[in-house]
């Protein structure tokens, strides 16, 4: 019989800033809360998973940046054998990662079989964009000059129209 006490808050995730460029690295850190056993620590750029396959492929290491995936256990132990765990990100990022927008997210999930999960994320920003929370929208918002311009252009557009 294995007992599993799970994490009671969502992994940390820290990075040094929230404005990115395609082309930088991404370093990010993602810790999750003690648990026993301890969570599996998963990435995911815009609900992508980052596999450490995908890192290897990149062909940075010539340019002395070191690009992947690292985890680590034993970040912290309390009693009964609960750890917590951590993931370290090093992403090259690119303009497909960003929408039109010029934003991302960047998630690290938490989990453990099909036990639980718990997942925490961070949006970036390319210089330039506003931030915007996910319920806002990402394009511009139209007309501003609401519906009195609307109703007067049409009223002149009759009239013009009745005097031919």
């Amino acid at each position: 019989m294995e007992v599993v006490d799970e994490p009671k808050q969502n992994p940390k995730v820290s990075l040094e800033r929230l404005q990115w460029s395609p082309g930088e690295v991404l370093k990010a850190n993602c810790t999750s809360p003690v648990a026993r056993p301890p969570s599996d620590l998963n990435w995911f750029i815009n609900g992508e998973k980052v596999s450490q396959w995908s890192m290897q492929g990149q062909g940075m290491s010539g340019r002395g940046l070191d690009v992947g995936v690292g985890v680590g256990v034993g970040v912290g132990v309390s009693g009964m054998g609960s750890r917590s765990r951590s993931s370290q990100l090093n992403l090259v990022l690119r303009e497909t990662h960003f929408t039109l927008g010029g934003q991302a997210v960047l998630s690290c999930d938490a989990t453990y079989k099909k036990l639980y999960s718990r997942t925490s994320k961070v949006h970036l920003i390319k210089p330039g964009y506003k931030t915007a929370a996910p319920s806002q929208k990402l394009y511009g918002e139209g007309c501003s000059s609401g519906p009195g311009v609307l109703v007067w252009i049409l009223m002149v557009a009759t009239l013009a129209a009745f005097t031919l």
